[in-house]
């Protein structure tokens, strides 16, 4: 556990981290309902993942159910062209440890909490052209529509801002005190390099300022996030302990007039809604000079191997520095929510160096050939009627699917973790995870290039928008829009889960991303599949 020490948010600190490039605090006696209760804002985590599923570890089905409810839903040859309309919940309030999936059970201890989504599919991808397989996950998990541009032919630039990005914008319109520190992204890594924009594929996306989409940059340096959220990473560092923070109001209010004049029109607009942020700041600094917050230990490098270092030990340092780093990672995100500096966290998880082998048991093959593409989930059914499966594949398919189960275990293992972090803070008349919902999501549903029976884990109590404590396994009906894997029938389109969320945060939409997509197989060829409206499994 990170070491924690108390600070003390005095009034120049607040100058430097609320008004001039962090956000807002949350004000418990500003937010109280007319019963008197606390009402927290709702707060989003992102976790993406990559390189897919096993959905054969993943899946849980009802106690007692033949074979053939599994088998229906898991790429068996005798119903790939078939419609699947078996759906079922299960309570998993009620469902003892030894029912859990291998994947999902780290989510007993939080079973309350957890919803579990099975069977969604990325059905926008079919309206898409543009890069692999890989990107077309990456740029729609998160915003359900076609990219925008090809950078390579494999990859592609998404075409409209990400969900994140999306929720932060509506925020920040509500409440002008909230800053670029609204969203943070992080890249975790078993050291500190990676993210920023030039990662393969990207997940997050914005509009820029000339109405471009662009990356949204990821940082991998704990210590950079450590110096933007807490006092030392505003201003370029200068101390404000040797200056008034009235002066530099004075100041910033006069340097304002100054340039007024020589500004266009659209400049000005910015300027004097920054003018206005820092009007607000005035009026609300003897308001939150007494505030407190628990800021983590500032972040140190891990260690890094030596030249000479065997391969296992070389393993070892780097999954203690994933650890290092994916701790202060959280430990960060838990003081910003709590103290209202952040609103939506999102980190990219990469299958980091000394994972593979010690986290996940993998050996010395290729992860993303051997490993994920050998997860192909028809290749487990050899010798069953109509598959076309030679002995090879089915062998790498059995070395394949423990490995990336294991990699799933212990992305929720890393989303029930957070969580507990996210329990151990009152707030209101709960906790911080009773206001905050974690996402746990993967670019593909299983390895080979899947993005349908795409599976979702739900994490954390969101105010009360949606209904915890079950799993949730939607069936396949929907005419295939000829996207990956998806044989004669799709599953529920994940569009309707993005403005779910969305709606949850606050914002008055019914779609997120394109408003329907159409099959194009058999008699179904033309028909549109409506992509809209919020996903209401979740309620």
């Amino acid at each position: 556990m990170t070491r924690k020490k108390k600070h003390l948010f005095d009034r120049r600190t607040f100058l430097k981290a609320a008004g001039l490039g962090a956000g807002a605090f949350f004000l418990p006696s500003l937010a109280r309902g007319n019963n008197g209760s606390i009402q927290p804002p709702r707060r989003v985590i992102f976790l993406m993942s990559e390189l897919g599923w096993n959905p054969f570890e993943f899946r849980m089905a009802p106690p007692g159910a033949p074979d053939e409810v599994l088998l229906r839903s898991a790429y068996h040859p005798a119903y790939k062209d078939q419609p699947d309309p078996l759906t079922w919940e299960l309570d998993l309030k009620r469902t003892p440890r030894e029912d859990f999936s291998h994947v999902l059970e780290p989510l007993y201890d939080l079973r309350e909490h957890a919803l579990v989504l099975d069977g969604l599919g990325m059905l926008s991808i079919g309206l898409d052209g543009l890069g692999d397989a890989h990107a077309k996950g990456w740029n729609h998990a998160l915003s359900g529509f076609p990219a925008g541009d090809f950078i390579t032919g494999q990859k592609a630039l998404g075409g409209r801002p990400s969900l994140d990005m999306q929720i932060a914008k509506h925020l920040r319109a509500q409440d002008p005190n909230l800053t670029d520190l609204t969203a943070l992204h992080f890249y975790v890594n078993h050291s500190w390099w990676g993210g920023g924009v030039n990662t393969f594929h990207h997940f997050f996306h914005d509009e820029g300022p000339n109405g471009e989409i662009v990356k949204v940059p990821t940082e991998s340096n704990p210590k950079a996030v450590f110096d933007r959220l807490f006092p030392g990473g505003m201003l370029g560092g200068e101390s404000l302990d040797s200056i008034a923070e009235g002066k530099i109001l004075e100041e910033l209010e006069s340097g304002y007039s100054e340039m007024r004049p020589r500004l266009s029109t659209r400049d000005r607009q910015k300027l004097e809604l920054h003018q206005q942020t820092v009007t607000d700041i005035k009026k609300r600094i003897d308001t939150l000079s007494n505030l407190s917050c628990n800021v983590p230990a500032e972040p140190t490098r891990p260690e890094s191997p030596a030249n000479d270092a065997s391969q296992e030990v070389r393993d070892q340092v780097y999954t203690d520095g994933f650890e290092q780093n994916l701790e202060a990672f959280f430990d960060m995100t838990t003081v910003a929510l709590s103290c209202g500096l952040t609103r939506v966290v999102s980190m990219q998880l990469p299958n980091a160096g000394g994972l593979r082998s010690l986290a996940y048991g993998a050996g010395d093959y290729d992860f993303h050939e051997w490993y994920s593409h050998g997860t192909n989930p028809p290749k487990r059914w050899r010798g069953v009627e109509g598959a076309n499966v030679t002995e090879d594949e089915h062998n790498k398919f059995l070395d394949a699917s423990p490995i990336i189960a294991n990699k799933n275990r212990y992305h929720v293992e890393l989303a029930a973790r957070l969580a507990r972090k996210l329990q151990q803070v009152p707030e209101g008349d709960g906790t911080l995870l009773d206001s905050t919902l974690i996402v746990l999501m993967d670019e593909i549903s299983h390895g080979s290039h899947g993005h349908d029976q795409w599976p979702v884990v739900l994490l954390g109590g969101f105010g009360g928008a949606f209904r915890t404590g079950r799993y949730v396994r939607f069936p396949r009906i929907n005419p295939s829009p000829s996207f990956n894997s998806s044989g004669s029938y799709a599953g529920v389109p994940h569009n309707h889960l993005l403005v779910s969320i969305a709606q949850a945060m606050g914002m008055q939409v019914d779609d997120m991303g394109v408003q329907s997509v159409y099959a194009r197989r058999g008699g179904y060829a033309g028909q549109n599949i409506s992509l809209t409206g919020p996903l209401h499994q979740l309620y």
